[in-house]
């Protein structure tokens, strides 16, 4: 009997510090994580504020512990308001918001939150449990990165506009005057034979000159910047009636939209490569542009009746638009103050619609 008595004096001396030592290392983990981890209790009180928390907030955990958290503003709003709920099975899906905290000395870092609650109805214990990251830093990136694109972008643009005009200026007007000489020069032959050749000839030059143009203007619209963005996308439009078969229409407010010419290109460039795209991936039989103006903003919307395709493919960039991407258009228009917009359904289509403020594309060239 003794005997069994040690034995169990045993078994719990060692439970106890099995559990101990499962306290240390959770508590180590909380403690030492450089994630940003608070932990509440069922009435909404701190019961854990780690080290990284402290660091970057500036604030010492003896004086957030205790205290309920709608006395703590830099928590984030969900948490502040009380809207996580627990679940049936005690566990609640996690909830992911992004949040600004603000430290104790006034500046403002940009958290990721991951919020999650638990329950253990045996011994009585509710934790809604916080985790964030600081991606201020990463933010910060981005947007100079999205900056960096936007002017990567312009001097695309601006290098593709001088080689058309290199293309139109010295090639194109080489080619009409070789074209007309050989005009000239068959009027003056008398052999049959020499007459076929130059014909055959001036085919090839007539040829060159057609393609010539059609890389011009795949290049660049010069129409863009002798009559504006309105009368490019027109002039689009025809085109691709022409050389794809699909029926393009375009409507316009008819209201006067004064763009830069760096911000003109890159809404017709986001035309071009959406109308293609639909042509390419949406077995569409019309597409519809419009352009106008919404109040301070200037808006165009790219409509089609074919297959849609998936928002999610913001997520990445894809190679789904022909090297321009719906990730890099959408940062772009974000660089201009802008937005994109996508919404899609299997039986309609798709429709796309970018919208940037009119007087981040004033021109002021």
């Amino acid at each position: 009997m003794i005997i069994l008595v040690v034995f169990y004096m045993l078994h719990i001396l060692a439970s106890n510090r099995r559990i101990r030592q499962a306290e240390l290392l959770s508590t180590s983990v909380i403690k030492f994580s450089p994630a940003l981890i608070i932990a509440l209790d069922k009435q909404n009180r701190i019961v854990a504020f780690n080290k990284s928390i402290e660091q970057l907030s500036g604030y010492m955990a003896s004086k957030i512990i205790g205290k309920n958290a709608k006395e703590v503003a830099f928590l984030p709003c969900p948490i502040m308001n009380g809207n996580v709920q627990v679940s049936l099975n005690g566990e609640s899906p996690a909830l992911r918001h992004a949040d600004i905290l603000q430290t104790s000395d006034g500046a403002e870092r940009f958290v990721e939150w991951q919020v999650g609650t638990v329950r253990d109805e045996e011994v009585g214990l509710e934790l809604t449990i916080l985790s964030g990251i600081d991606v201020t830093e990463l933010r910060l990136l981005q947007r100079k990165l999205k900056a960096l694109t936007a002017k990567l972008s312009s001097a695309e643009e601006r290098e593709r506009k001088k080689i058309a005009e290199e293309l139109h200026d010295r090639i194109g007007e080489t080619l009409v005057l070789s074209a007309r000489r050989i005009d000239d020069l068959k009027t003056k032959l008398v052999s049959e034979e020499s007459g076929r050749v130059l014909d055959d000839l001036g085919t090839d030059i007539q040829q060159f000159l057609k393609d010539a143009r059609s890389l011009i203007f795949e290049l660049i619209p010069p129409i863009l910047y002798d009559m504006g963005l309105e009368a490019a996308v027109n002039s689009f439009a025809g085109y691709c009636k022409k050389r794809h078969n699909i029926s393009v229409t375009v409507s316009d407010d008819g209201r006067e939209k004064n763009l830069n010419h760096d911000l003109a290109a890159f809404l017709y460039k986001t035309v071009r490569e959406l109308v293609l795209n639909v042509i390419k991936h949406a077995n569409a039989k019309a597409v519809h542009i419009s352009l106008c103006l919404v109040e301070d903003a200037v808006s165009i919307t790219v409509k089609d009746n074919g297959l849609g395709f998936k928002p999610s493919v913001l997520e990445s960039d894809t190679t789904e638009l022909t090297g321009f991407g719906l990730l890099n258009i959408k940062a772009q228009a974000e660089h201009y103050g802008g937005s994109l917009e996508i919404s899609t359904n299997g039986k309609s289509g798709g429709t796309v619609s970018i919208s940037v403020p009119l007087h981040r594309g004033v021109n002021v060239d």
